[in-house]
């Protein structure tokens, strides 16, 4: 009896063990569950505020381009017909409010595009994909990198990658005077007007003898659109479907658009219309060969050469300006054989000064408040996103001119960079 009694006990024993284990590991189970969750809440927590502080920059960038280029009488460039502008800054985009002479630039931030040193390197290329650009610099974010635009050695041009600074977003300690750093923002305005339209579809399209298409095929690098499947490309990125291959499109990102509408007279728009304040060899050479597709690489990219040289001294304030310029007199005479006059009679419809369509790059990232005064902390999470705005011809609230409006907008990830 008393060996039935202790076999018992320990059959008892080892149940309560067992039983035991199996709380313990539940609990566990159930705490690991708990921890899980509160790391993906946080990390949600973080994406979101890092997309509500991409979305800050998205807003602020719009608010300035409307501000500065809602006017008629404000005229747009990139920055690279400044003299003064450093190379890598080429692609920052300037408003002149008022035909003024000093432009007003749209990137976040307060630098100049004659001083901001937009410090990176270019990392190893990895397979087929050219090497990523890589910020040097915590307090800069790369905008346009290897994802948007061709990194490689023989197809890069100095400016084709955007760098810009970012903004700290901060707030107050309740408990003390410490300023506590949330996240931040940062932002780039592309200017679409200077580059090639892709889409022409003929709204009020110039007189004759204006060419119906633009030169596309003619810049180096670049390709022939395929016109049946054109019309439903809906974004820059989707011309891969028209012909042209990722590495061409990524080659001619700064040089052609899928599509840019301008303002001619009054409320009328017109397809296509090319800002003259550039000074990227690329859309030159297919200005030229918009005006004669016959004509040789090696006179097309004298003509674009021409240009070049004077254009330091810009912007163009009017297409009239541009049109009289010496610049334009040398280029001509290296198409052979065609005089200003005929050039002008030709092309003059196709000229602005000024543009109405733009392509907003917008950052954010989320920090962690912990991470508040230590060296090199890194974000949370980060976010970008992209959009096209186009002004119309509604009124803008506040006497800030004519309207601008979002047409495209997606989100992006680091590799569409």
């Amino acid at each position: 009896m008393r060996q039935k009694h202790h076999n018992r006990r320990g059959f008892a024993l080892v149940i309560v063990l067992s039983l035991m284990t199996i709380l313990v590991l539940i609990i566990y189970a159930i705490s690991l569950i708990g921890r899980v969750d509160n790391q993906l809440g946080a990390t949600a927590v973080y994406q979101t505020q890092a997309r509500q502080n991409a979305l800050l920059g998205l807003r602020l960038s719009l608010a300035k381009l409307q501000q500065t280029a809602g006017a008629l009488s404000s005229v747009t460039g990139s920055a690279e017909v400044l003299s003064t502008s450093l190379p890598e800054n080429s692609r920052w985009t300037g408003v002149w409010q008022n035909l003024s002479a000093t432009p007003i630039w749209l990137v976040s931030g307060e630098s100049l595009p004659s001083d901001f040193s937009a410090s990176f390197s270019f990392g190893a290329t990895s397979g087929s994909n050219p090497p990523p650009v890589i910020s040097d610099l915590q307090d800069n974010v790369v905008l346009v990198g290897n994802g948007s635009t061709n990194t490689t050695a023989s197809r890069y041009l100095s400016g084709d990658a955007v760098l810009v600074p970012k903004e700290m977003i901060s707030v107050q300690s309740a408990s003390s005077s410490l300023t506590v750093e949330l996240g931040h923002y940062a932002y780039w305005v592309g200017d679409e007007g200077v580059k090639l339209s892709a889409q022409l579809p003929g709204v009020n399209p110039p007189p004759s003898p204006a060419p119906s298409v633009h030169g596309i095929n003619k810049i180096e690098y670049s390709w022939t659109p395929d016109t049946s499947n054109l019309a439903n490309v809906v974004s820059y990125e989707q011309l891969s479907e028209s012909g042209a291959g990722s590495t061409t499109r990524k080659t001619t990102f700064h040089s052609v658009t899928l599509q840019h509408l301008g303002f001619i007279a009054g409320n009328i728009q017109r397809t296509g219309l090319v800002n003259v304040n550039t000074a990227l060899s690329r859309v030159w050479q297919g200005v030229a060969g918009t005006f004669d597709s016959g004509t040789t690489l090696y006179r097309r990219r004298n003509f674009a050469n021409e240009i070049i040289d004077a254009s330091g001294s810009g912007p163009y304030l009017t297409v009239d300006e541009f049109l009289t310029s010496a610049a334009l007199e040398n280029a001509v005479d290296r198409l052979s054989g065609v005089t200003v006059a005929e050039f002008r009679s030709v092309m003059e419809d196709w000229f602005t000064v000024r543009s109405d369509t733009f392509r907003i790059r917008a950052y954010g990232d989320a920090m962690n408040p912990a991470d508040e005064g230590v060296a090199g902390a890194t974000p949370e999470s980060v976010a970008y996103c992209e959009a096209i705005v186009q002004r119309t011809n509604q009124d803008a609230p506040l006497g800030n001119g004519k309207k601008f409006v979002i047409t495209y907008f997606r989100w992006l990830g680091p590799d569409d960079i």
